[in-house]
């Protein structure tokens, strides 16, 4: 083997190092970020992780009961499922969701470089997964998880009716975070179990008796909520095809005719969205930077406006012409 071929062949682990390094060093940068976008990308992550982890509680209390008698849950594990099926999807899949969103758009929609305080939404963040964490790990503790319900009604969140630690680390795990699909599966879920509780089947209970006439409305309810679980399926594969093969999108605007403000800036957009405070003339901006000849025709028409006050994003009353 001549020196060109040996220095050829070890040039490959030469690199390695260097590439395990950049990977460690994004992960500090994920962890320790205040870049709004990378928290609201947590938050979405996080927030959907938490969504199958709820989904799968729902799947088995509604396996429960779509007949009489005990199938798979006994009456405290089907308690605890039900509170914190509540819990995950109320405080630790919608809420944080919305807050993923917001961090994504809201500071690109007022033309601001971040939100206000960027190290206490990070923060927030942490203190929300850890909050969270702690509260689903009550299911590693010997009693198990809380499973008074997610609205902790008294007397059954004391100490007598909820003797285990699961019940401290639902509260201790709520303190510290601080708070579609199919439409046929959604409403064939919880539509239903308003006709129950209707016919008078209590939402909490874990069994009930064929003569109670409950087992038509709960099959239904059932099979339709692993209709609703199958409907994430299609939207995990959307995530990976794109992932994999989509065409990135490079274009500022790829809709060619945005209007609001978000679509002024770069894509990607830098750290702080804009290289410069975009100058707001009309109601959309963003419409008037790509296209100044409209937004200058549009300017001429309006009366009572001389040249000289022109700006250069067009006026107010353009967005409304088009």
């Amino acid at each position: 083997m001549t020196t060109s071929d040996s220095a050829a062949a070890t040039a490959p682990e030469a690199e390695r190092p260097p590439d395990r390094v950049r990977g460690g060093k994004a992960v500090v940068a994920w962890l320790t970020t205040t870049d709004h976008t990378k928290i609201g990308t947590l938050y979405l992550v996080t927030s959907f992780a938490f969504f199958i982890i709820g989904g799968v509680m729902a799947l088995l209390m509604r396996a429960e009961l779509a007949r009489p008698g005990m199938q798979i849950l006994s009456n405290e594990q089907f308690n605890q499922a039900f509170t914190m099926h509540g819990t995950i999807m109320l405080l630790m899949f919608a809420t944080p969701l919305f807050a993923g969103f917001t961090n994504w758009i809201m500071p690109l929609q007022i033309g601001a470089p971040d939100v206000a305080f960027p190290r206490l939404n990070m923060l927030a963040y942490w203190f929300y997964l850890f909050g969270s964490l702690i509260a689903v790990g009550g299911f590693l503790t010997p009693r198990g998880a809380a499973d008074f319900g997610w609205f902790a009604y008294a007397p059954l969140n004391d100490a007598t009716h909820s003797p285990g630690i699961g019940g401290d680390m639902w509260i201790m795990g709520l303190a510290f975070s601080g708070f579609g699909t199919l439409f046929m599966g959604f409403h064939g879920t919880f539509l239903v179990q308003h006709w129950l509780g209707a016919e008078g089947m209590p939402r909490r209970y874990a069994d009930y008796l064929a003569a109670d006439s409950f087992t038509a409305l709960n099959t239904i309810s059932t099979i339709s909520s692993f209709l609703l679980g199958l409907s994430v399926f299609p939207f995990l594969y959307n995530i990976w095809k794109t992932a994999k093969y989509g065409e990135k999108i490079e274009a500022d605007d790829p809709w060619g005719y945005g209007r609001s403000i978000e679509w002024v800036t770069s894509c990607p957009p830098p750290r702080h969205n804009f290289l410069s405070l975009p100058r707001i003339r009309s109601g959309s901006p963003a419409f008037d930077l790509h296209h100044p000849d409209v937004a200058a025709a549009a300017t001429k028409q309006l009366p009572h406006h001389s040249p000289a006050q022109a700006p250069s994003l067009g006026h107010g009353e353009s967005g409304g012409k088009r």
